[in-house]
């Protein structure tokens, strides 16, 4: 496991982020496991042999090899590598097999034997990065900095009175904005069941749908030269 963290430890007020490059993880797995594929290829039987010191449950290989892609299942993998990473660092009596995520309703990830523990999780090109925090809630976000048209990105994602004030902004600090929004949608459990124009940032502010939003904090980085990784945080009061 050690080989494919890129980083591992406290970023943001009290929470820990696990970084796992996942070509990296897959590249390990080509080598052992296939020949000649590629991680866009069609998904693969996944075996419990496969991987070291029973990292995974039965249910969990259940999901990866429910997948429909190479891409989706070590997304998936590597997400929950660098989450089993953090719990394990903290909770070292509890073996990786039952560190679990389960989802509500609307899809947002909990840890089946530890609910009380925050946790948060996201991917984007080459990296997974999944976070913890034993005493607040937590959303967060990362993307890849890439070269995509300003105007989609702002008219996919943004208000119209949003979209005013950020005509003149460029690409990399809308995208910074849509990580903010998508960590915000994280920490109130709604992920991709809500729409990111109900979500605005006003003059440094969230409103969501239209109210202001209070006892919270918001902060991002760019990192690994051309991503953003932003999270929103429960201020304790």
């Amino acid at each position: 496991m050690e080989d494919f963290i890129v980083f591992s430890g406290k970023i943001y007020h009290e929470t820990e982020i696990c970084i796992i490059d996942i070509y990296k993880l897959f590249n390990w797995y080509s080598s052992n496991y296939l020949k000649d594929h590629s991680l866009y290829a069609k998904a693969e039987k996944i075996k419990p042999s496969d991987f070291p010191s029973q990292i995974f449950s039965a249910h969990e290989f259940k999901i990866i090899n429910n997948f429909k892609t190479l891409k989706k299942q070590f997304e998936w993998i590597s997400a929950r590598t660098g989450l089993k990473h953090l719990v394990k660092k903290n909770f070292p009596y509890i073996p990786f097999k039952n560190i679990e995520t389960e989802k509500e309703k609307n899809g947002a990830p909990w840890l089946k034997n530890l609910p009380f523990l925050n946790i948060s999780i996201s991917h984007s090109g080459r990296y997974a990065v999944a976070a913890i925090n034993k005493v607040q809630k937590i959303g967060m976000d990362l993307e890849k900095l890439k070269d995509i048209n300003t105007k989609h990105i702002l008219y996919a994602g943004f208000s119209g009175r949003e979209i005013k004030n950020l005509s003149s902004k460029k690409y990399n600090e809308i995208l910074k904005l849509w990580t903010i929004k998508e960590s915000y949608l994280k920490y109130i459990r709604k992920g991709f069941n809500e729409s990111l124009k109900k979500v605005e940032i006003i003059k440094n502010k969230i409103y969501y749908k239209n109210l202001p939003v209070e006892n919270i904090s918001i902060d991002s980085f760019f990192l690994l030269d051309n991503y953003v990784l932003s999270f929103v945080c429960e201020k304790i009061v």
